[in-house]
């Protein structure tokens, strides 16, 4: 749909107009402010006059989106929703070269990631999570990331010592707080500086 143009003597009636032609909800739809309304001694001398440009649902955005970034990077990855509800979208990304699309401790991943969310709800008044995700790795991360939280945990609970862990991702530093936080003797704090950050496993006591 191409973009259309609306007056009307505020902008919000201006974009209620045009929504209403478009036959889209708000969040479907960037607005741009050609020209805000103005008077003189009261009266109505220029109408308000506004842009709107359907962008599509925030998943077929997102999709788009990544499909871009992916084709521009030369790398072989399709992006396919799997799930989409009024808070969250989640994507799974296939093809060749979706280890490369991993990275490090996910690191390239989450990064796609924030770049989608951002380009996707800049324009948006009601935000929508986009969720990547590929091979399954956040579910194999968060069961590897809890297992290496219960070895730190006992290894404080022997010694009686701190244990420092490796620096993590703020998102993944949270899985361990979270799956520490119910085990008894143990507490845990960060420390350090992006991207060193890491987590402190330390004795109750």
């Amino acid at each position: 749909m191409e973009a259309l143009e609306k007056s009307a003597r505020t902008v919000a009636e201006a974009i209620e107009a045009g929504l209403a032609e478009l036959g889209l909800p708000r969040d479907q739809v960037q607005v741009e402010v050609l020209e805000e309304p103005r008077s003189l001694f009261g009266l109505v001398g220029h109408h308000a006059r506004v842009r709107l440009r359907p962008v599509g649902t925030p998943a077929d955005q997102a999709v788009e989106v990544l499909a871009r970034m992916l084709s521009l990077a030369g790398l072989e990855a399709t992006p396919s929703v799997t799930g989409s509800d009024a808070e969250h979208v989640r994507i799974v990304l296939q093809g060749r070269d979706v280890s490369i699309v991993i990275g490090k401790h996910g690191q390239t991943l989450q990064a796609l990631q924030h770049l989608t969310n951002l380009i996707v709800n800049r324009h948006r008044s009601e935000r929508r999570r986009i969720i990547l995700d590929a091979e399954h790795y956040r579910e194999r991360r968060e069961i590897a990331l809890q297992a290496m939280a219960m070895r730190a945990a006992k290894r404080a609970q022997e010694t009686g010592k701190e244990v420092i862990m490796e620096p993590l991702p703020a998102i993944e530093r949270r899985v361990v707080h979270l799956t520490l936080q119910q085990v008894p003797g143990v507490e845990t704090r960060s420390m350090g500086e992006e991207p060193e950050r890491r987590v402190i496993v330390i004795p109750a006591g």
